[in-house]
């Protein structure tokens, strides 16, 4: 497997690692080939361009973002690859992402993130600060669920 990421940017780094951590509890075998860049979709496709280029071998994109997915969808598509051979997954629960899910391409999986809860949570905390009130050291919230072609079909979207 592959890592898409954002590195050097720790809120990025620390949702990698969580991605990771989360793959190995499902596949305890993973050997991880390595981190790329691959935030938008332009850089990951740079990147899944030049591992392909190098002749690294993988069967799973981790992307951190959905943008990323479809920088990588387009460098497999370029290369030659079909979508049985390469499983993505990716995080945003975007439309278009879950629309390539629901047409069986490259890209199996994506967490849905929900950016009203994730603003609401920001907004409220610097309320609090700003009144002064304490607020902790870190404020997070969990992840949505992960939309795979099933789930959609279930959801009827």
């Amino acid at each position: 497997a592959l890592l898409l990421a954002y590195p050097g940017f720790p809120a990025a780094e620390t949702r990698a690692e969580g991605m990771m951590d989360g793959f190995r509890e499902e596949v305890p075998d993973v050997a991880f080939v390595g981190t790329y860049s691959g935030f938008t979709e332009d850089v990951a496709y740079e990147s899944v361009r030049e591992v392909l280029e190098d002749g690294v071998e993988f069967n799973v994109i981790l992307s951190m973002t959905d943008e990323g997915a479809y920088g990588s969808i387009r460098a497999l598509q370029e290369s030659g690859y079909s979508p049985d051979s390469v499983v993505i997954v990716s995080a945003n629960g975007e439309p278009f992402a879950q629309e390539l899910i629901r047409e069986g391409t490259f890209l199996r999986g994506t967490v849905a993130y929900n950016r009203e809860q994730s603003s609401q949570i920001a907004i409220d905390t610097l309320v609090k600060m700003l009144a002064g009130s304490p607020v902790p050291e870190f404020v997070s919230f969990p992840p949505g669920d992960v939309l795979t072609r099933e789930v959609l079909s279930a959801l009827g979207s």
